[in-house]
């Protein structure tokens, strides 16, 4: 009878362990997850900027032509030279 008591405690041992590390797992997982969407905010804002600066750089060169958005810069890379 004592074995299985001591069996008993450390199953429950473990999953207090398992527990623990599913939680740690957990809080990584959303930390990871909004480290991404600040990246995804700071690149759409830098790419906003650069679709601003190009069409500075249209302007003052003579181009014609529609003004260029970061949409357009995702779908056309060519402008990114």
């Amino acid at each position: 009878m004592g074995a299985s008591r001591q069996i008993e405690q450390r199953r429950s041992f473990q999953e207090r362990q398992l527990d623990e590390l599913n939680r740690e797992n957990r809080v990584e997982e959303v930390e990871c997850w909004k480290d991404l969407a600040k990246l995804n905010t700071e690149r759409r804002m830098w790419l906003k900027q650069y679709g601003e600066l190009l069409n500075w750089v249209r302007l003052f060169e003579g181009h014609p032509g529609y003004p260029v958005t970061a949409q357009h810069i995702r779908l056309n890379p060519r402008l990114m030279r």
